[in-house]
């Protein structure tokens, strides 16, 4: 997944985060809930239908949670909870504040960033489809210009 992060974030022109940590688990709630059950008992309606969380852990370190669902929807949470990731770290050098959970407080960043990886989200498969459909294209071509038996 590091690797579609990597070539996703060349395609976007956004940061590669080289130590970002993904989960992919069964269940976003269990894991919120084992670590920290204040912390998931306060936002279980939001936590209990999400695909992914960006989330800070109670020993600080963040990671993104990916539910395991099929592939267009893991690759487009992927993508999102990564631009999160990237907002909150710069959110984070801009106010020189590391808790992550604070700066998630600010619910004016909070609907900034939502919008902004809903963007590069779309903006990402988008970019996957057209990717996909210039190789057919470019394909048929190629082979519609070759001579036929002679």
């Amino acid at each position: 997944m590091k690797e579609l992060l990597r070539q996703a974030s060349d395609l976007l022109g956004i940061p590669f985060l080289d130590d970002v940590i993904i989960e992919l688990v069964d269940s976003i709630s269990e894991y919120v809930s084992k670590d920290d059950i204040n912390y998931y008992t306060e936002r279980k309606e939001t936590i209990d239908i999400a695909n992914g969380l960006f989330y800070s852990r109670k020993d600080g370190k963040n990671v993104i949670l990916i539910r395991n669902v099929d592939l267009v929807n893991l690759v487009a949470t992927l993508i999102h909870e990564y631009v999160h990731l990237i907002d909150y770290t710069m959110l984070s050098i801009e106010r020189r504040n590391e808790n992550f959970r604070e700066l998630q407080e600010d619910y004016i960043f909070l609907f900034w960033t939502e919008y902004h990886a809903t963007y590069y989200s779309y903006k990402f498969l988008f970019a996957l489809v057209v990717s996909v459909n210039r190789r057919k294209v470019d394909g048929g071509e190629r082979i519609k210009n070759k001579k036929q038996y002679s």
